[in-house]
C-alpha cells in the first residue's frame, strides 16, 4: 500500500528525491530565480531552483543582500515550485556586521508563501544569503 505524502518519514522523502534524480539521470532543470529589492546574485552562484520529486525542490546559489528590513521579498517561487501552506525555511548567512569589522556566520530564516514569495523573516545586517544544499517539501 502507497503511503500519502504526510505519512512519508524525512529518510522516505529523501528516497523519493534520489529516486527522481536517477529517473531525470541526476540532472534536473534548474530555474534561476529573479531577485527583488536590491539583491544580487554573487558572482558565479546565481539562486536557481530544481525539483527532484513532485514534493520537494532544491535550491543553489548565493545572493548579496539588498533591503535588510523585516518581511522584505527577496525573490518569488514559480508556478509549481510554491508550497500548499506557508513554510519555513533556514538559510546560512554570512558577512560584515552592519559597519563593524567582525565577520558574521551563521543562519537566516525565511518564510515562504503559497504564493510563492521568499521573505526575510526578520531584519538582518549587510550579508549574503547562501542557499546551497537547502531543499523544501512543498506538501
Amino acid at each position: 500500500m502507497r503511503k500519502v505524502p504526510e505519512e512519508l518519514t524525512h529518510q522516505e522523502k529523501a528516497d523519493q528525491a534520489m529516486e527522481m534524480a536517477k529517473a531525470m539521470g541526476a540532472n534536473p532543470p534548474w530555474n534561476s530565480l529573479a531577485l527583488q529589492n536590491n539583491y544580487r546574485n554573487l558572482d558565479g552562484h546565481t539562486l536557481k531552483v530544481a525539483k527532484f520529486n513532485p514534493n520537494v525542490i532544491r535550491f543553489q546559489g548565493a545572493v548579496r543582500s539588498g533591503l535588510l528590513s523585516a518581511n522584505t521579498v527577496i525573490t518569488v517561487l514559480p508556478q509549481g515550485f510554491r508550497p500548499i501552506t506557508p513554510k519555513m525555511l533556514v538559510v546560512g548567512l554570512d558577512g560584515l556586521t552592519g559597519g563593524l569589522l567582525g565577520l558574521v556566520s551563521g543562519s537566516a530564516i525565511l518564510d515562504i508563501s503559497t504564493d510563492g514569495q521568499v521573505r526575510l523573516r526578520n531584519a538582518l545586517v549587510a550579508s549574503n544569503l547562501i542557499f546551497y544544499g537547502v531543499t523544501l517539501d512543498l506538501t
